[in-house]
């Protein structure tokens, strides 16, 4: 499975947990509001509702998916010449103005 569909289908798989899990959360903060209701009544009034609040609640969810993933693809693509290119600039500690001339790399990155 290549990677823009395992991302989709990631987020396919949390939007349908959440959409099962929707009647707990109506009952743990009774609220009437669900994602479901609203995504299928947009489309028909119908019975069929809930099946098609279904698949769209699923859609959306895989599309959040793919958006996740160029996001984090083009942050990674610009991060990555930064982090890591010997053209980059030198990040220097605080202590640097006292002598020092320790690299540190800023915290959750990973040091080259």
């Amino acid at each position: 499975m290549n990677e823009p569909a395992r991302f989709a289908l990631a987020g396919a798989v949390a939007a349908t947990a959440w959409a099962l899990l929707e009647p707990v959360d109506r009952r743990v903060f009774r609220h009437d509001y669900s994602d479901v209701a609203v995504l299928g009544k947009l489309v028909t009034r119908g019975p069929a509702w809930r099946p098609v609040g279904f698949a769209l609640h699923a859609t959306n969810g895989a599309l959040f998916g793919l958006a996740y993933r160029k996001r984090n693809a083009d942050a990674a693509g610009r991060l990555s010449g930064w982090r890591c290119s010997s053209t980059s600039p030198s990040i220097r500690s605080r202590r640097s103005s006292i002598g020092t001339t320790r690299r540190t790399a800023p915290q959750g990155f990973p040091r080259c």
